[in-house]
């Protein structure tokens, strides 16, 4: 049957809605962009109604060579990929992009080559929930005034000592990954106790002292993934054994922890 006039600019307005739809996440994924002049306004023409912009595995290598990309009207955008990009702190770009991505809520720099001078360069980007700066050259504080943050994953960088008291003030982080550096210190007497409202923590291949009790988590009722391979488990008095804890996990490991101990299994798990 030929479609009728009607019909038509029913069909016309659909492909109109999907290409609309199709404007809101843009990938520019492993095409070897490179550094760009600063009137390269090749991305100019990408929609203001961009929600999602990937740009991960291209040959920026420093945060101002991405200002280029960002000459267009993006305040709309709510998610940036620049991962795996080699890229360092450069002439305040990061710095600039904040003050015009304000509704900006995920942030991937994974796999880069930031240093701890890139923290002051994003605390501009008011609305930021979900940060990912693993695997780069992070060796200490910063990010303690990132305070909005529901997701940080620090996860393979250079940190070594005691986490921050300052962390226990990001009160509304759900995801903490600290896995694959060199944090050492008891964590009962860190600042994670503070953290009720955590859902997933990682804390795998550090130097970290883990209480077998899991006291310092006995409060955190929505936490549900816990992992902590290879760090070191101690015990402790045998009142806290008898806790009972509020979370109830669906994923706990412990395994390969660096000192072998003769222990029974924790009570807690009694009430997972």
């Amino acid at each position: 049957m030929m479609a009728t006039v009607s019909g038509t600019n029913v069909q016309m307005k659909m492909v109109s809605q999907t290409h609309k739809c199709m404007m809101e996440m843009v990938s520019r994924k492993s095409n070897a962009i490179e550094d760009q002049s600063a009137d390269d306004n090749s991305f100019e023409v990408l929609s203001s109604k961009l929600r999602e912009l990937g740009l991960s595995f291209n040959r920026f290598n420093n945060d101002k060579s991405i200002l280029s990309c960002f000459n267009g009207n993006l305040s709309t955008l709510k998610s940036l990929d620049l991962s795996y990009n080699g890229l360092t702190v450069g002439s305040g770009g990061l710095k600039v992009l904040s003050s015009r991505l304000k509704k900006l809520e995920n942030l991937y720099l994974s796999y880069n080559q930031y240093n701890d001078s890139i923290f002051p360069s994003l605390t501009g980007f008011s609305s930021l929930k979900s940060l990912d700066l693993s695997t780069n050259e992070l060796t200490g504080s910063g990010w303690c005034e990132l305070k909005n943050l529901k997701q940080l994953d620090l996860s393979g960088n250079n940190f070594g000592g005691s986490l921050p008291n300052c962390l226990g003030n990001l009160s509304s982080l759900q995801l903490l990954d600290v896995s694959e550096n060199q944090f050492t210190g008891n964590i009962a007497s860190g600042p994670l106790s503070n953290l009720i409202s955590l859902k997933f923590l990682s804390l795998s291949n550090n130097l970290f002292e883990v209480p077998i009790s899991m006291k310092p988590f006995m409060n955190h009722s929505s936490l549900k993934f816990f992992s902590s391979e290879n760090n070191i488990l101690v015990r402790e008095p045998a009142a806290f054994d008898n806790l009972i804890p509020k979370f109830q996990l669906v994923f706990f490991s412990l395994s390969k922890t660096s000192e072998a101990l003769n222990i029974e299994i924790p009570d807690f798990l009694y009430y997972q």
